[in-house]
Formats: C-alpha cells, sequence, structure tokens
C-alpha cells in the first residue's frame, strides 16, 4: 500500500498533539486503514508504517 505522505504529516501535525487519544509519548493508530506506530519527540514524530520510518518535524 502506497502512502500519501502529504496527507499523513497533515493528520500528524493537527491530530496527535491535540487528541486526548494521542497524549502518550508512544501510540498506535490508523491511518488510511494502515497501522502506525508513532513516537513523540521533543523534536519530531517518528511514525512506523508499513516497514517504513518516517521522521516529521514537530
Amino acid at each position: 500500500m502506497q502512502i500519501d505522505f502529504e496527507a499523513l504529516a497533515e493528520f500528524a501535525e493537527t491530530t496527535f498533539d491535540f487528541d486526548e487519544r494521542f497524549e502518550d509519548d508512544e501510540f498506535g493508530c490508523q491511518f488510511d486503514g494502515m497501522a502506525l506506530f508513532v513516537t513523540r519527540t521533543q523534536d519530531c514524530f517518528r511514525i512506523e508504517a508499513n516497514q517504513e520510518v518516517l521522521e516529521l518535524p514537530r
């Protein structure tokens, strides 16, 4: 499955810091039918999806 990086970045920026479901520094979630594992650091979101690792600046 292809990852829409722009849509994923938009989802992360508008959701992870603002939704109580994602208040832990490590959490799993679904995006566009894909399972994600997210680690929140001071500087970025580290997102594991489909054996790929993405780091999005915060």
